[in-house]
């Protein structure tokens, strides 16, 4: 069966029924035109009865217009129409009915709308069919449901995967309606990783955590109250955490519902802190090493840098940059060559490194720069913007010059000079073993000195076997207390004699010893002295011949001066018995000068 177009215009006014209440007066045109219309269309007499309806009306209804026309409302009058449809029909006498409702007819499987129109002394009631658009709001409202069905789905799967905290919280007010404190209504699976707070659902913050400060629950209050979001970055000394927090109204505003979607961001705290502390760390050291902080856009050939920067150049630091070109005629005229290295260098590798010289506008210093750099953005495999630092390095180019000068004359010395020298470093050697010392470095004076050939490398127990027990004692007692020592002795497997100067070097373990052969000057010195000690034997045995003589010539002397009295003496008259007394003296006296230890036969 066809059904009648659910949107087409509006049914016309019906014709006009007859005073008595029949369709008596109707011509044939008319009733053609009534029966032939889409719509169900029934009339009704002022008090409600049915005069007429045409035969859409009466299949909707169910009924032959003859089972209901002038009868009253019944169940033989009610034919197939729902109770609510029937209802609604009996009410148009009193209440006109209007297209906003819709009925459903369970006998046909089909929507109507119904609209009432007052008319002479009647009533004229438009069924429209609105099936489809019935069936296509369902289907909507369906699809509706199953999108609500999948949104709440998502949003569960959505609430307990989300790595961020929610909750749901109501702000408690005292009596002067001040925010005191708040209750988790709902809180999701990540909410205790990011508070620390267990089993909050149904607690409030106090409860949980006694000494909360109190802006939390006034910036949840505010929201409550104003139902304006609000999103903030706060930290809470009492739970030692951060959070990056949105607050939000929900629901009706006298239900004081806020939901707070956070994060803890304590570590990201943190580390920005750390960041700042090393930040400034890294200023403070800019600032003590004195370097140059550059950024240089390689497409414009324009610098910029720091203070430091343009004071190591020589320029007011107002001037905030300056082109590459201002730079290179800063650069010493030997020296400019090396900004096309730099470039290349640049454009080869995305880095560069430089040393060259600059003299100052100011004052005409030569100061020496090093400089580096790194590529930080590329354009169409190009070098577009450079991070680069500078450094006076002309005290170490100064002090690089001297210690080349220095080293030119440790060299000068070391090759030239007389004496024996050498670096020495302890060896380990086997427990129990005595230690060793590998020759580091020696002189050409080395060899001559010590009669050792192509010792560098080697030890000294490798090319002395025999070397004294006390030589290597003594550098042992020089490598550990840092003391020098000088000594000198007689190497055996050497055959010579040495003078050595031990010290020890910073690096512990390591010696310089300076030494000297001083085997010639020994031997004559030995020589010498086997010469005096013959010499003082000689002299000592003059003397004593001396000494002898004298003694001789004394005795003579007294010999000489008693001889006349003895020669008297014995002259002299005598008697038997006087004489033997005489002769007796005489002959003691010249027998002592005779005798002593050195006394030999002499004539008289």
């Amino acid at each position: 069966m066809r059904k009648p177009n659910s949107f087409g215009p509006e049914p016309a006014s019906p014709p006009a029924a007859s005073s008595n209440g029949n369709a008596a007066g109707m011509s044939a045109d008319a009733e053609s035109l009534l029966q032939g219309l889409p719509w169900g269309v029934v009339v009704l007499d002022a008090h409600g009865s049915v005069l007429r309806l045409n035969e859409q009306a009466a299949r909707w209804w169910g009924v032959r217009p003859q089972e209901v026309q002038c009868k009253p409302w019944g169940p033989a009058t009610a034919g197939t129409l729902p109770a609510d449809l029937l209802q609604a029909l009996q009410a148009v006498t009193s209440s006109p009915a209007r297209p906003d409702a819709a009925y459903f007819l369970p006998h046909h499987q089909e929507w109507i709308t119904m609209t009432s129109a007052h008319q002479g002394d009647g009533w004229v009631v438009y069924w429209q069919d609105v099936t489809e658009r019935e069936q296509a709001a369902q289907e909507l409202l369906h699809v509706k449901d199953e999108l609500a069905r999948r949104a709440t789905d998502n949003y569960a799967t959505l609430y307990n995967s989300m790595d961020e905290g929610f909750c749901i919280l109501e702000v408690l007010f005292d009596a002067a309606q001040h925010p005191v404190d708040y209750r988790f209504l709902d809180v999701n699976p990540a909410f205790e990783k990011h508070t620390g707070l267990r089993g909050a659902q149904g607690k409030t913050i106090c409860e949980l955590v006694p000494d909360i400060e109190p802006h939390w629950a006034a910036i949840y209050g505010r929201v409550a109250l104003t139902g304006e979001s609000t999103r903030l970055e706060e930290h809470s000394e009492s739970m030692g955490r951060w959070f990056n927090l949105y607050a939000f109204s929900v629901g009706p505003r006298q239900n004081r519902h806020v939901g707070v979607l956070f994060a803890d961001v304590t570590e990201r705290k943190r580390t920005e802190e750390a960041r700042r502390e090393s930040d400034a760390h890294l200023r403070q050291a800019v600032g003590l090493a004195h370097l140059g902080i550059c950024q240089w856009d390689y497409q414009t050939d324009l610098m910029r840098g720091n203070d430091e920067r343009f004071l190591m150049l020589g320029l007011d630091p107002a001037r905030a940059e300056i082109t590459v070109a201002e730079a290179i005629a800063l650069t010493h005229p030997d020296d400019r060559p090396a900004w096309a290295g730099i470039r290349e260098q640049l454009e080869a590798r995305g880095e560069f490194r430089a040393d060259y010289r600059i003299v100052r506008p100011g004052d005409g210093a030569v100061r020496w720069l090093s400089e580096v750099g790194r590529v930080v953005e590329w354009q169409h495999d190009k070098p577009a913007r450079i991070h680069s630092v500078l450094l006076d390095v002309t005290d170490s180019h100064e002090a690089a010059e001297a210690l080349r000068q220095s080293e030119a004359r440790y060299r000068s010395l070391f090759d030239n000079m007389e004496q024996g020298f050498c670096l020495l470093e302890q060896v380990a050697t086997a427990p129990g073993a005595p230690t060793d010392y590998r020759y580091r470095a020696v002189n050409p004076a080395f060899e001559r000195h010590s009669g050792l050939a192509d010792a560098t490398g080697r030890t000294i127990r490798e090319l002395v076997p025999g070397v004294e027990p006390y030589i290597m004692a003594i550098f042992d007692e020089v490598a550990t207390s840092g003391e020098s020592r000088r000594f000198g002795g007689y190497v055996a497997d050497l055959d010579r004699w040495v003078e050595v100067e031990a010290v020890a070097e910073a690096q512990p373990g390591h010696l310089a010893v300076l030494f000297s052969d001083v085997s010639a000057r020994h031997r004559a010195e030995q020589t010498l002295r086997e010469s005096e000690a013959r010499a003082q034997a000689a002299r000592a045995e003059a003397v004593q011949a001396q000494a002898a003589a004298e003694a001789q010539r004394q005795r003579l002397h007294r010999l000489v001066a008693e001889a006349p009295a003895l020669i008297a003496t014995l002259r002299a008259p005598t008697t038997s018995s006087s004489w033997p007394m005489r002769a007796s003296a005489a002959c003691s006296g010249a027998a002592s000068w005779w005798a002593g230890p050195t006394a030999r036969p002499r004539p008289i």
